[in-house]
C-alpha cells in the first residue's frame, strides 16, 4: 500500500486503547477524543485483496446455511473469536485477512460519534432497540478492543466503509 513520503500507518492499537480509557469516563469525553483521533487519521485505504490466504470454512454457519437452504451466499469463512467478529468478518471480507479489523473498529466508532445526531434521528433508530441496546451503549461497546458488535454498529460500519453486509438471524 503506497504511503506519502514520511508518513507510516496510524498505530490502532493504541488509538482503539485512547479510545476505550476516554469511553469509560462517557459518552462526552469519548467525543473529545474522537475529535482529536479524527483530525490524525488519514484516508482510508483498502490494501490489495489477498486471494491466495488461507482460510477455514465455519463448519457450525455452514451447517445452518444447509439447513434453513441458504446456500447461494457463498461458504461461511471462520474468523478470530477474540469479540472483533463484525470487524474481523468485514476485513476478511475486503483484504483476504483481518489485519485491518482494528482500524475498522477505530474508523467506525469515529463515524459513529461524529454522525450521532444523523444516526439517531433515522426512521429505524426506534425499532433498533428491539435488537440493540441504546445508540450510546453501542459507541461505547465499539470503542472497547474487544467490546460486542450490535446491529447499530453494523449498520455504521456498513456506511462509513461503503459495503454491502448480509445478516441473517436464524430461529
Amino acid at each position: 500500500m503506497w504511503r506519502p513520503w514520511g508518513s507510516e500507518k496510524p498505530d490502532y492499537k493504541k488509538k482503539i486503547e485512547r479510545l476505550q480509557e476516554a469511553s469509560k469516563y462517557g459518552f462526552l469525553h469519548l467525543q473529545d477524543v474522537v475529535v482529536q483521533e479524527k483530525t490524525h487519521l488519514p484516508p482510508f485505504i483498502i490494501p490489495k485483496h489477498d486471494y491466495h490466504l488461507p482460510k477455514s470454512v465455519d463448519s457450525i454457519s455452514e451447517s445452518y446455511l444447509h439447513k434453513y437452504n441458504v446456500k447461494e451466499f457463498g461458504v461461511p469463512y471462520a474468523v478470530s473469536d477474540n469479540g472483533s467478529c463484525l470487524f474481523n468478518s468485514v476485513s476478511l471480507a475486503l483484504c483476504g485477512s483481518q489485519d485491518i479489523a482494528k482500524e475498522l473498529r477505530v474508523r467506525t466508532c469515529i463515524e459513529m460519534v461524529i454522525k450521532k445526531n444523523r444516526f439517531t434521528t433515522l426512521p429505524i433508530s426506534s425499532d433498533l432497540l428491539w435488537v440493540s441496546p441504546n445508540y450510546i451503549s453501542s459507541v461505547i461497546e465499539c470503542a472497547q478492543e474487544c467490546g460486542w458488535s450490535f446491529h447499530a454498529t453494523a449498520k455504521r460500519r456498513r456506511k462509513s466503509h461503503n459495503c454491502h453486509v448480509d445478516a441473517y438471524f436464524l430461529h
